[in-house]
């Protein structure tokens, strides 16, 4: 063992343990940011200071003696020069020692800025009209893009717990440059997110996009929600300077979690201030039902056709929807289905679940929606087996050679890869010509192989960035489309609510059958702040008010082919197809009809209006007559 005597030595002030710890120091007052660095620069310049003061009590002309030592030359010439060496070295000495750290401590003090920026630490007071995105999935990426567009001249301030730099890899990557250079991202560190919301600038915000991970934190999606807590306290503090309401879209990914919280509703204290002032507008959404409203809702997109592709009135046809697959996907594509496909053709509309698990899948449906069996115009049925079972395919074979059947087939398999090799093993009188479900040979002409693209859909989901839509054969698969993809799934027009508050102000100014384009144009001021009048238009109404929107583009479609002012029994048949469908959405969202005697009762979601349309009193159609009349006014 080394002496005490050696050890001693080891640990004088002069050897390099206090060397170190000096360094040691030096580093910690860097590493703890701007200050540090004036700290360091302040101890420098003070140091250098002292040293000029001592050496000036040592000859008056020291300052004539640093310059003339620094090669700079006095203008007395007549200066001595006694102590020309000393004056040297400590010109030069000092200008590399105290030169050299200034340029040290400035070099590591931007280093350690832009490291902080990396790491997404640097935390800006002043941000005003920005956009806060809280989270980072799979779908933020796109959900930047469609903000970016939609606010033109706002930055996008990203708050999550991922890695910046891994963030900011992918941002450059995937976004244009004059929109990537816009996003400002925010680390939540080793602390709650909850608790560095203060950071965001909810004051000046103009809108705020929730898509939270889900990790350690928030493991569950109700859990999720607790965030909207303080966020809410944050805006009822800023409210007084807002003409409006901060509008919050919160993205629940799990569907059941999502139906659950619909059902729940969420208590006034999360977007109203104590005095009972609306002060956040909290729209929540689903990834998955986003899809199902792209395909056949009103926010469809022209790449997709409605499940009613072809004119059904007058005639036998009927839609069939057969869903493949009941995960997330496929029971959103259920309940929006649900929710919209009620034709004016006396024709029940035939929903089909294929799934292995089929029959515990149905129990569940039917214990959480129990009214759901009072639909009468849908008739929903469940196979359980694989789609490539060989009674599945037959079954398939047989409802494509049906000509009144509308026949679209949804493959919503989560794994993607077996998801389109389902798809392009089915039966080929789901692609092929008619003429393949009679007897007698293939006449193979070209045109003739596409001829039953008029006649069934196929939807395959792709949760994938890029669709391989590109790559699917036009002639060997017709009429197969991908969907389901990533970017669409966040789509911010399907979050605009400017149909509902339309729909929501004609039926409380009750001119929903009259009201001109002129009157919708000077009362819809009026309409926004009815809609945010939670004493007048509670979140059960504005549910209710999105839903309906989204029927209008299969009702438009149908009122452009006939003119219902000369078909009085077009529009009775359409009247009441709005009446059912009104049911089964209040019936989704939980509510039930009332028994003899009953009222209706808005707290237990009792509603005398859940009838057939037959049994509605005049004054209740009359509104179903004025939706349809809306409508056309419109189409």
């Amino acid at each position: 063992m080394p002496s005490s005597t050696s050890a001693g030595a080891i640990c004088k002030p002069t050897s390099p343990c206090a060397m170190f710890k000096f360094r040691l120091w030096i580093n910690r007052l860097l590493q703890s940011g701007m200050w540090g660095y004036l700290v360091v620069l302040s101890i420098a310049i003070v140091v250098l200071s002292l040293i000029v003061t001592v050496a000036s009590l040592v000859e008056e002309s020291v300052w004539w003696n640093i310059f003339y030592a620094l090669g700079i030359n006095p203008v007395d010439e007549t200066s001595p020069h006694t102590h020309t060496w000393l004056y040297l070295l400590l010109g030069v000495g000092g200008a590399l020692v105290f030169g050299g750290l200034m340029v040290t401590v400035f070099t590591s003090g931007v280093e350690r800025y832009v490291e902080q920026v990396k790491e997404g630490q640097i935390r800006y007071r002043r941000l005003r009209g920005h956009v806060i995105i809280i989270g980072w999935n799979h779908t933020t990426v796109s959900l930047i893009g469609q903000v970016c567009h939609k606010h033109p001249h706002s930055k996008v301030l990203l708050f999550s717990s991922a890695s910046p730099l891994d963030v900011r890899a992918e941002l450059v990557a995937s976004l244009d440059p004059k929109d990537e250079h816009r996003v400002i991202i925010y680390a939540t560190g080793n602390h709650r997110p909850d608790d560095q919301l203060e950071d965001l600038c909810f004051h000046s915000a103009v809108e705020v996009y929730i898509t939270l991970e889900e990790d350690d934190k928030y493991p569950q999606q109700f859990a999720q929600l607790t965030i909207l807590a303080p966020i809410s306290q944050l805006a009822a503090g800023s409210a007084h300077g807002r003409s409006m309401p901060l509008r919050i879209n919160l993205m629940v990914s799990d569907v059941e979690s999502y139906s659950a919280l619909q059902r729940l509703g969420l208590p006034k204290e999360y977007y109203c201030s104590d005095d009972g002032k609306q002060t956040l507008d909290i729209h929540i959404f689903n990834f998955y039902e986003n899809w199902a409203r792209l395909l056949w809702g009103y926010g469809g997109s022209d790449a997709y056709d409605p499940l009613d592709f072809e004119p059904m009135e007058g005639t036998d046809k009927h839609v069939h929807l057969v869903i493949v697959g009941f995960g997330d996907m496929g029971q959103a594509l259920l309940m929006e289905a649900i929710r919209i496909c009620h034709y004016p053709n006396g024709q029940q509309t035939l929903i089909t679940v294929v799934d292995p698990q089929a029959d515990e899948l149905k129990e569940r449906l039917y214990a959480q929606v129990p009214g759901l069996q009072a639909i009468a115009d849908i008739g929903l049925s469940f196979v359980s087996a694989k789609v490539e079972a060989a009674p599945v395919r037959a079954l398939l074979e047989q409802w494509a050679c049906d000509r009144n059947k509308l026949l679209t087939l949804a493959v919503c398999i989560p794994n993607p890869d077996e998801a389109l090799q389902a798809a392009l093993s089915l039966p080929e009188p789901l692609f092929y010509q008619r003429d393949l479900c009679a007897t007698g040979p293939l006449t193979a002409t070209k045109h003739r192989l596409v001829e039953n693209r008029n006649r069934t859909r196929v939807l395959v989901r792709q949760a994938v960035e890029n669709s391989p839509q590109a790559i699917v054969s036009p002639l060997q698969y017709p009429n197969l489309r991908i969907f389901g993809t990533s970017p669409d799934g966040v789509n911010v027009d399907l979050l605009s609510d400017e149909l509902a508050i339309t729909i929501n102000g004609l039926y409380w100014d009750n001119i929903l059958g009259t009201a001109t384009n002129a009157d919708i144009a000077s009362r819809r001021q009026a309409w926004h702040q009815l809609w945010f009048d939670i004493n007048k238009t509670p979140e059960s109404s504005k549910v209710a008010s999105r839903y309906q929107a989204d029927r209008f583009r299969s009702l438009i479609a149908i009122l452009r082919r006939n003119d219902i002012s000369r078909n009085p029994g077009l529009l009775e048949q359409l009247a009441e197809s709005e009446h059912r469908r009104w049911m089964a959405e209040r019936i989704l969202a939980g509510w039930r009809g009332t028994r003899a005697g009953e009222h209706r009762v808005d707290e237990l979601k009792l509603h005398s209006s859940i009838v057939p349309y037959s049994e509605l009193p005049e004054g209740e159609k009359e509104k179903d007559r004025n939706v349809i009349t809306f409508a056309a006014s419109i189409a």
